[in-house]
């Protein structure tokens, strides 16, 4: 059906999937890891739907990404585009530099015990207008013109889906960061279950989305999305967004209250008024 042949890549989709499912996630992200030879020491911390930092002034814009998971040694920021554009870099360089000066509010701060902020962006295309790497896998640090190293606290990533679909199956089995890529742009049920045919998560993966997209909700908001952005009305495709987000919020709250977080830092993260947490509180109750 139609409705089935959305990529993981989309933006409710890879939400759902990665934000929401910390098995999920902790496998791709196991995967990325062991790709970079690095290691890394996971808790389930996970905030889901585009968090915003709190904003300086009323007037500042949000800064926002798809997924933020929260580790005792490090920010990790994942997003994903359909088209990557010079924007959507800035964007995201925003976003975890905020997050990385952000630090400096905590009690008993330094600068040199500040968490590491590492950015993991997932593109679906790429903008022409970016000369980047012809790599599906691209690293980027703060280094001098000798390629020295300065300092290892801000790593930016880019994954390009455009690419490893080229990769020949027989090739990418043995990397499972290339096989969850892969997933993620696979256009169809079918595809996705020959890409995890040997896979009980990435397996689990398909099976959920086909779940998630006949569920009557989700249907209601890409509806929404797709009736307005027929009509070509941007204000209309932002109303559908907010809808979707919307159904959400209640649970970014509740994933961080069952992690111990108080009402004052939860309104600094999300940006939530005090009014609007306790809103979300009643209803749990």
């Amino acid at each position: 059906m139609k409705r089935q042949r959305k990529k993981l890549i989309s933006d409710l989709l890879f939400k759902e999937i990665y934000g929401t499912h910390k098995e999920f996630l902790k496998d791709f992200l196991d995967s990325f890891f062991s790709y970079l030879k690095k290691d890394y020491f996971y808790e389930q911390e996970v905030l889901y739907d585009e968090v915003p930092l709190k904003k300086f002034k009323q007037k500042d814009k949000g800064f926002r990404g798809d997924v933020l998971l929260v580790l005792p040694q490090m920010y990790i920021s994942i997003e994903a585009f359909s088209k990557l554009t010079l924007a959507g870099i800035k964007k995201t360089l925003s976003y975890i530099t905020r997050i990385y000066s952000t630090q400096m509010k905590e009690k008993n701060k330094d600068y040199m015990n500040l968490r590491k902020v590492v950015a993991i962006v997932i593109a679906d295309e790429v903008s022409e207008q970016l000369k980047l790497e012809d790599t599906w896998f691209q690293e980027y640090k703060l280094r001098n013109t000798e390629k020295e190293e300065l300092t290892e606290d801000i790593e930016f990533y880019i994954l390009r889906l455009d690419k490893v679909k080229k990769i020949p199956y027989n090739e990418g089995e043995s990397n499972k960061l290339i096989l969850h890529l892969k997933l993620m742009g696979a256009r169809s049920h079918k595809e996705r279950k020959q890409i995890g045919r040997n896979d009980e998560i990435l397996m689990t993966i398909a099976e959920h989305m086909v779940n998630f997209m006949n569920d009557r909700e989700t249907n209601q908001i890409y509806s929404i999305e797709n009736k307005l952005r027929n009509l070509g009305k941007e204000e209309g495709l932002e109303e559908g967004k907010k809808e979707g987000k919307e159904l959400y919020k209640k649970e970014i709250v509740t994933n961080m209250l069952q992690n111990h977080y108080t009402s004052e830092e939860i309104m600094n993260i999300t940006g939530l008024s005090k009014e609007e947490l306790e809103k979300i509180k009643e209803k749990q109750l």
